[in-house]
């Protein structure tokens, strides 16, 4: 998992107010929420691509669910990270700054299926516009040298489709990579999204180690996570 569970993220200090504690706590639930998203389509986008065309079925959904929702984590993390309070200077931190720039794309990408309903009516003469886009990907093959490129349209298959090409990439990661959600032009590689997430996740971790020894020594913590869960027994009278 991309947050350990003795990650700083999980441990928020009772004293810190709860405005920075409330800003960590959804900084942690979001990153994770991208992380299973994205660790799932990497399970998935393979089946996918052994799979018929037509034949996609239930891996055809689960792919567009998450692959939108990694959209919108990732969305959500950028107006966290741009808002946190108490951070100077922001955009000279690397780890964020290389964040921001890869992702740079992805609220207009998110924007694009926020209003289906009334967007339908406009786009009705155009040949390549698709309902929820389409996802591009390459299935990584190390023993061949090879790349298997894919890309999935859920829908009627109209209109054109670009594939993901091997050589504009000079590093594949295996098994599953270049993983592309594209919709009205609009298009962000999840795949290295995730790679700049990896980085900030450590210094993300590192800052608030510091700041939490410098400013709140020897600290409860709040909890985190619990399940209640209540046991009724129904009588019938």
């Amino acid at each position: 998992m991309i947050v350990s569970s003795e990650s700083v993220l999980r441990k928020i200090p009772a004293l810190l107010s709860r405005q920075q504690a409330l800003f960590i706590e959804g900084i942690r639930l979001t990153i994770e929420m991208a992380d299973l998203s994205h660790r799932r389509l990497q399970e998935t986008l393979p089946k996918l691509t052994a799979m018929e065309t037509g034949q996609s079925g239930a891996n055809g959904i689960s792919a567009m669910l998450d692959a939108w929702s990694l959209v919108d984590s990732l969305h959500r993390l950028r107006g966290l990270l741009g808002n946190l309070p108490r951070i100077k200077h922001r955009d000279r931190i690397l780890e964020i700054r290389t964040f921001f720039d890869t992702t740079k794309n992805i609220t207009g990408l998110r924007n694009t299926v926020q209003h289906l309903d009334s967007e339908i009516p406009e786009e009705l003469t155009d040949p390549d516009w698709a309902l929820l886009g389409s996802l591009s990907w390459g299935v990584v093959d190390p023993t061949d040298q090879q790349v298997t490129s894919s890309s999935f349209m859920p829908g009627m298959p109209l209109g054109t489709r670009s594939l993901i090409n091997p050589a504009n990439r000079q590093i594949w990661y295996g098994p599953v990579d270049a993983i592309t959600t594209e919709r009205g032009g609009v298009a962000v590689c999840l795949s290295d999204a995730m790679r700049r997430l990896d980085a900030l996740v450590p210094f993300l971790e590192k800052m608030l180690s510091a700041a939490y020894a410098r400013q709140l020594p020897a600290q409860e913590h709040h909890a985190a996570d619990i399940t209640i869960s209540v046991v009724m027994k129904i009588v019938w009278l």
